[in-house]
């Protein structure tokens, strides 16, 4: 084994316990709250840095492939909270469409949902 390769060894087993380096959650939101749930990612405290299972030093590309993964993580959340975001606005859409008001007030509430949807998608 050199500092570039991985042996069975290294690797935690059974007897040992791994915990989880980021914890991600959901906001949960009353369905009738104005902003839909959101996802957070928070760092969790472990007793272990999963690296140093490769060596003392770990390589510049291991570090580099941590970091990496850590941002795909967060934007995996932002992901799925816009994603949570556009769903409720569609929704709000589709019904302010079918709500049928007095002429100009349902098409000023359309108008407005759909910039409002058109908004969030430049975001």
């Amino acid at each position: 084994m050199g500092q570039h390769s991985v042996g069975e060894n290294q690797l935690p087993s059974g007897d040992r316990e791994i915990s989880a380096g980021l914890l991600v959650t959901r906001d949960q939101a009353p369905p009738e709250a104005a902003e839909p749930a959101a996802f957070t990612l928070s760092p969790q405290s472990s007793d272990t840095e999963p690296l140093r299972w490769f060596s003392a030093l770990p390589p510049g590309a291991l570090r580099d492939a941590q970091r990496q993964f850590r941002r795909a993580a967060e934007i995996s959340c932002e992901v799925a909270s816009l994603k949570s975001r556009l769903q409720a606005m569609m929704a709000r859409l589709s019904d302010a469409r079918k709500v049928e008001v007095e002429g100009t007030d349902t098409e000023l509430k359309t108008v407005e949902l759909t910039e409002a949807v058109e908004a969030l998608a430049v975001k």
